[in-house]
């Protein structure tokens, strides 16, 4: 029974311990807000609420440590992200620069394409062309040939004819 009444003690010790705690918080974090509290601690809980008010330094510390931290932390990625933006827009006027010389490139090789094609065409009319002219200086070749054979023909003639004449032919 004993042991129950100290087990009992030690319990309702440690819950007030744990109030005066959350109590020395509180009023201490009013004060710090400029707030007056309404009621004070007991003398025997100024050492809980000293210890406690040092914590809440300690914590406030902390707290602080860890803001400038947050925010040290928020401006590098702020910075991260102006430089992700700005890759991202140099990256974007690198593709529109190499889409337009791949339009270009494009452009060229179709210009370059009907260019050899004009030429290809023109070749062909070229040739066709020379062998029309081949073929009627053949014809004019051989019909002049055939000019003069009968020319040289129709000379022979007259000769013989001119000398029959002469000499007669009787």
């Amino acid at each position: 029974m004993l042991e129950l009444k100290d087990e009992l003690l030690l319990e309702k010790s440690a819950m007030a311990q744990y109030m005066a705690r959350m109590s020395a918080r509180l009023i201490s974090q009013m004060e710090t807000l400029g707030l007056t509290p309404c009621c004070s601690l007991p003398q025997s809980y100024e050492e809980l609420a000293n210890e406690e008010l040092g914590n809440f330094g300690v914590q406030g510390e902390k707290q602080q440590e860890l803001e400038e931290r947050l925010k040290k932390e928020q401006e590098e990625k702020e910075r991260m992200s102006r430089l992700l933006k700005a890759f991202d827009e140099e990256r974007q006027v690198q593709s529109a620069v190499l889409n337009a010389a791949e339009i270009r490139n494009k452009e060229l090789e179709e210009r370059d394409s009907r260019a050899t094609e004009t030429i290809h065409r023109l070749a062909e009319k070229k040739t066709q062309k020379e062998k029309v002219l081949e073929e009627a200086a053949r014809r004019a070749t051989r019909e002049l040939m055939e000019a003069q054979a009968k020319l040289a023909q129709r000379e022979a003639e007259r000769k013989v004819g001119v000398f029959e004449r002469l000499f007669g032919r009787s």
